[in-house]
């Protein structure tokens, strides 16, 4: 539970929260440096500097959609998780944030940021979450993937790089596929697989943090909760509703990494293939437990907000938006579009 985490954190409350004017924060604690202050004290204040890394939101969205089965588009869905969005960026001091909330018709427990500042969450998050302060919590996350720069991160180059060859071959294999050319059988598998391998990498150049990255952006996700009125303990709270998701779906995440191993193996071009193999070493190495973070961010949280009084998550506002008859007829056809496609996949047409 939440409160057995933050007794086992055994760290006492050593302030009141963020204060008003800019520190410079020490090295972070995971580099061997003593966090002195919060995250959210050492975020730069003022105009919101654009990722080097930005493509456009447009053609941003359009890459995206194809996750999945698309974008579900509920426009009071959309317009609450927005809402929640620009409550938190208000209290991080940055303006002309760009971005903004859609969601991905997918079952699984995800959410990611792009360096547009755009964030996508998943069905099956938002089927997870159960309160207002939960929701806001994940969307805090992402959000402070996009005020800490992470995006212009060198891991998010490394990994462009890395992925460039066969972003590149997929280009081509895709615009082949799709006018129909007269390869032979074997040259139309060879496509195939080139295909599929560029699929698995467009996935991977979506971020996949760093434990440091994934720990500053917990930290500042948190601030900007508590900072916004939420209940700062719901960080936790969703971060065990993700734990709890992996836990009863560990065939999911491992067939992914099964499949882009298979995938590599497979490919025809060595140059990519050796490119390949570095990225998906360096993201399955890199990426942080979910335990991991809980355990983090439960010590933050009593070092910085032990001291105050704690605010009650507030399920009423997110139950009052999933209630609403237009929201509640989409989650439910995707709820079932899920279980069908499911079924279908283990041959049970």
């Amino acid at each position: 539970s939440i409160l057995g985490v933050l007794t086992l954190a055994g760290c006492a409350g050593s302030g009141s929260g963020p204060t008003e004017s800019k520190v410079s924060l020490t090295a972070p604690s995971w580099l061997g440096g003593k966090q002195s202050t919060t995250m959210l004290a050492g975020v730069k204040r003022g105009p919101y500097e654009p990722s080097t890394l930005a493509i456009g939101e447009e053609r941003d969205l359009a890459r995206q959609r194809g996750e999945g089965m698309g974008f579900v588009r509920s426009a009071a869905l959309e317009q609450y998780l927005n809402d929640t969005r620009a409550r938190l960026v208000a209290v991080s001091g940055q303006t002309g944030v760009p971005g903004r909330v859609m969601i991905l018709a997918s079952p699984i427990f995800n959410a990611i940021s792009t360096p547009d500042g755009n964030v996508y969450l998943t069905m099956g998050a938002l089927e997870s979450l159960d309160s207002a302060d939960e929701v806001a919590a994940i969307l805090a996350h992402e959000v402070s993937h996009v005020l800490l720069k992470h995006h212009n991160a060198d891991i998010m180059g490394d990994m462009q790089k890395k992925g460039q060859a066969l972003y590149e071959l997929g280009i081509g294999t895709k615009t082949a596929l799709s006018e129909g050319s007269t390869a032979t059988k074997s040259d139309a598998k060879t496509l195939q697989q080139v295909q599929m391998a560029t699929d698995a990498t467009d996935k991977l150049i979506t971020p996949a943090w760093t434990r440091g990255q994934e720990r500053e952006a917990d930290e500042l996700g948190l601030d900007l909760l508590v900072e916004s009125g939420q209940s700062g303990p719901a960080m936790l709270g969703m971060l065990e509703k993700l734990q709890a998701w992996e836990k009863a779906n560990p065939q999911t995440e491992q067939a992914f990494w099964d499949q882009l191993a298979q995938t590599a193996q497979h490919n025809v071009n060595d140059a990519a293939n050796v490119a390949y193999q570095k990225l998906l070493s360096s993201v399955s190495s890199a990426h942080p437990k979910t335990e991991e973070r809980i355990s983090d961010t439960a010590q933050y949280f009593e070092r910085y907000y032990g001291t105050r009084t704690l605010v009650e998550p507030k399920v009423e506002p997110w139950k009052a938006v999933k209630s609403r008859p237009d929201v509640a007829i989409v989650m439910r056809v995707y709820r079932q579009a899920f279980a069908a496609k499911k079924l279908l996949d283990e041959g049970k047409a």
